[in-house]
C-alpha cells in the first residue's frame, strides 16, 4: 500500500466535506492508496494562505519525502495562483506527488506540469467569475429595492416578503406606521433644539414607549444611532466595512460612505429634516447646541471612575443667581430601570474645585521633587526598544485571534461530528494553554512599555520648579500634565469621602489616597 494523506476543503458554512472524502477514499482503494491523515479547512476560501489545516499540511510535507497528497481538485487547495504556484515547488523539493482527482496525467512531468497550471489558472479565474455573478446579482437587488442583508428590520419598518415558484423568496422595507410614529418624534424633538439626545431617550422612556427589543429603556447611544440613520430618509445602507489585505493580514477595514451600498426604500423623514438632524448632531457633539452650553474646565474629566459601581464620573453645573456650581457625579444617575425611574448606586458628588485640586496637589508635589522619578535614558535607544515592543505586541495579538478562531472551529467540528468530545476537550487545553503563556507574555511587555515610555518622559520634568512656579500654570498646561501622568483617580465608597490616584509614573508607591471635605449632598 502506497502512504497518502488527503486534503479537503469547503468556503462555506452551508457546505460539507463528504462527497470529496468519499471521492477520494474510492481513488485510494482501487489505486492501493492508505489514507493515514485527513487536512481538513472548512467555511475558508481558497484566496487565503493561512487556513489552519493547509499551514499543517506545509508543515507536514518537509517530514514525508516520497508519499502523496491526494486532493479532489486543484481548486480544493488554491484559488490563488501564486498559493498555488508556492506549494507546487514546496511539493517538488520535498519529492512529495500532489495528486489531484480532477486532473488528468499523461505521465510526461513537463505535460503534467503544463496541465496543472492551466487548471490553477482557471480556478484564480473561476473565482473572479463568481465574484462577478455575485455583484451583478447585488446590483440587481439594489436597483430593484431588495433587502439582501439578514437580521430584523431596522426600527420603524417590517419586512414584506415575496415568494417565487422556484422556492426563492425577497425581503422589501414596508414602514411600521406604529413605530414610524416614535421616529418622527425623535426627529420632532430634536429638529425643535430644545432636547438633547438624552433627554430624547429618557422621555421616550417616561412616555413608556418600547424599544424594538421589548424593554421601555432608550439608552443614549441607541437613541443616537437611530438618529443618525440613513434609512429614515430613504437610504438603506450596508457594506459599510470591506476586508482589506491578503492571508494573515487580511483585516476589516470601514468603507468609504460614496462606495456603501444604498437600496431605495419607503422614508420615514424628508431629506431636508434628516439633514438638517445631522447639523445639529454634530453642533451637540461639539458642545456648541442645545439648551446649555458647556461653561466649565474639569481637569478629571475621563480620569475619575466611581468605586462602588465602577461607572465614570461626568462633569456637571448648575446656576444659581449670578453663580454657577460645577461638579462631579456618577453616571450612574443616568441609569433607569424599566419604569423609568432613576437607578443610582448613591455614590458622593464632588465640587470640581475641591476634588480638582485634591489630585493636581498630589501631582504637583511630585513635579516639584524631580528625585522621585528615575534618571532620564538615551532617548533614540529608548524609542527603538518601545517600537521593537510595540511588534512584539502586535504579534502576540495576532496569536490570540488565531486562537480565537481556532475556538471556533472546534465547536464548528463538533457539531458536524468531525470531532469527539475527547478531542475538542484535549484541543481546548491545548488552546487553554496557548492562550495563557501568550497573555502572560503580553502582560510583561506591556509593563516593559509603560516603564520605557515613563523614562522617557522624565525629560519632561526637566530642573526642579518651585511650588509657586507649578501652581502658576495654565489650566491647559495642567491639563496636558494630568493626563500625562495620573492613570486614574477613583472615588472611594466611604465617609469622609477618599480619592485614589493612580500615577503613571514610575514612583513608589504608585499610588496615593486623598480625603476630601467640603462636599454637597449626594444627588439622587
Amino acid at each position: 500500500m502506497k502512504q497518502a494523506v488527503a486534503y479537503l476543503r469547503v468556503s462555506t458554512d452551508g457546505q460539507d466535506t463528504k462527497s470529496q472524502r468519499s471521492k477520494i477514499e474510492e481513488y485510494a482503494e482501487a489505486n492501493g492508496y492508505e489514507v493515514e491523515q485527513w487536512f481538513v479547512d472548512e467555511a475558508l476560501s481558497g484566496t487565503l494562505d493561512d487556513r489552519p489545516q493547509l499551514l499543517a499540511l506545509k508543515e507536514w510535507v518537509p517530514k514525508n519525502d516520497g508519499k502523496s497528497i491526494l486532493m479532489v481538485g486543484l481548486d480544493r487547495l488554491a484559488r490563488d495562483f501564486t498559493i498555488y504556484a508556492d506549494f507546487s515547488s514546496l511539493f517538488l523539493s520535498h519529492n512529495v506527488h500532489a495528486v489531484y482527482l480532477n486532473c488528468p496525467t499523461i505521465g510526461e512531468p513537463s505535460i503534467d506540469t503544463l496541465l496543472q497550471n492551466i487548471l490553477a489558472a482557471f480556478a484564480a479565474y473561476e473565482k473572479d467569475v463568481i465574484r462577478d455573478r455575485m455583484q451583478r446579482g447585488k446590483n440587481y437587488k439594489l436597483k430593484n429595492g431588495i433587502i439582501a442583508a439578514g437580521g430584523p428590520p431596522l426600527f420603524g419598518y417590517k419586512y414584506r416578503v415575496e415568494y417565487y415558484p422556484n422556492g426563492k423568496k425577497d425581503k422589501f422595507y414596508e414602514i411600521n406606521e406604529e413605530e414610524a410614529e416614535t421616529v418622527r418624534l425623535m426627529f420632532r424633538m430634536l429638529l425643535s433644539e430644545k432636547w438633547k439626545v438624552q433627554g430624547i431617550g429618557r422621555e421616550l422612556t417616561r412616555l413608556q414607549v418600547r424599544t424594538r427589543s421589548g424593554t421601555t429603556r432608550w439608552a443614549p447611544s441607541s437613541t443616537r444611532s437611530l438618529l443618525c440613520n440613513t434609512t429614515y430618509m430613504g437610504e438603506y445602507r450596508y457594506g459599510k466595512t470591506k476586508m482589506s489585505g491578503v492571508g494573515k493580514n487580511r483585516h476589516e477595514i470601514p468603507r468609504a460612505y460614496e462606495e456603501q451600498l444604498v437600496v431605495k426604500v419607503p422614508a420615514i423623514i424628508s431629506e431636508d429634516d434628516f439633514n438638517r438632524a445631522q447639523e445639529i448632531l454634530k453642533r451637540l457633539g461639539q458642545g456648541l447646541g442645545g439648551r446649555q452650553r458647556k461653561k466649565n474646565n474639569f481637569l478629571l474629566s475621563g480620569l475619575m471612575r466611581c468605586g462602588k459601581c465602577n461607572f465614570l464620573y461626568s462633569g456637571g453645573g448648575h446656576k444659581s443667581g449670578k453663580n454657577i456650581h460645577s461638579y462631579y457625579r456618577c453616571n450612574s444617575i443616568n441609569k433607569y430601570n424599566e419604569k423609568g425611574e432613576h437607578h443610582s448606586c448613591g455614590n458622593a458628588t464632588l465640587k470640581t474645585g475641591v476634588a480638582d485640586g485634591a489630585v493636581w496637589n498630589a501631582l504637583a508635589e511630585i513635579l516639584i521633587d524631580p528625585d522621585k522619578i528615575k534618571n532620564g535614558v538615551d532617548t533614540a535607544k529608548r524609542e527603538s526598544e518601545i517600537e521593537g515592543m510595540y511588534d512584539d505586541l502586535i504579534t502576540l495579538v495576532n496569536v490570540q485571534d488565531r486562537i480565537e478562531e481556532e475556538k471556533k472551529r472546534l465547536v464548528s467540528g463538533f457539531a458536524k461530528g468531525i470531532l469527539t468530545e475527547e478531542e475538542v476537550r484535549e484541543y481546548r487545553k491545548d488552546l487553554s494553554e496557548r492562550e495563557k503563556v501568550t497573555s502572560d507574555k503580553m502582560t510583561e511587555i506591556n509593563m516593559q512599555v509603560n516603564s520605557a515610555m515613563w523614562n522617557l518622559g522624565d525629560i519632561e520634568f526637566g530642573p526642579a520648579k518651585t511650588r509657586k512656579e507649578v501652581d502658576g500654570y495654565s489650566y491647559d498646561k495642567k491639563l496636558e500634565l494630568v493626563k500625562t501622568y495620573v492613570s486614574e483617580v477613583r472615588v472611594l465608597p466611604t465617609e469622609p469621602t477618599k480619592l485614589e490616584i493612580v500615577f503613571r509614573l514610575p514612583i513608589k508607591p504608585a499610588k496615593t489616597v486623598v480625603t476630601l471635605d467640603n462636599l454637597p449632598p449626594n444627588q439622587e
